[in-house]
């Protein structure tokens, strides 16, 4: 498995916020998200964990899968970035 540089990571961490605003608010699986930026399931999952520790993103258990999607602040702030 290759290393992925941690700008590339920033810049993947950016592409999963995109993602999450663009289906806000639906809540979407690890699956999907990983799926539409063509990334391994579990090197995403690594990811979005992290997002969620820095209180990026919310996550929704559904049995043993998880659910991701954007708290109403950061779903504001980047409409207001995006504007």
């Amino acid at each position: 498995m290759s290393l992925v540089s941690k700008d590339k990571e920033k810049r993947i961490k950016e592409d999963v916020l995109r993602v999450l605003y663009e289906n806000s608010p639906k809540k979407l699986y690890t699956y999907f998200i990983a799926e539409e930026l063509a990334r391994d399931d579990e090197f995403m999952l690594r990811l979005l964990n992290e997002l969620h520790q820095e209180g990026l993103i919310n996550k929704f258990q559904k049995g043993r899968k998880n659910l991701w999607g954007l708290p109403d602040s950061v779903f504001n702030k980047y409409k207001e970035i995006l504007s």
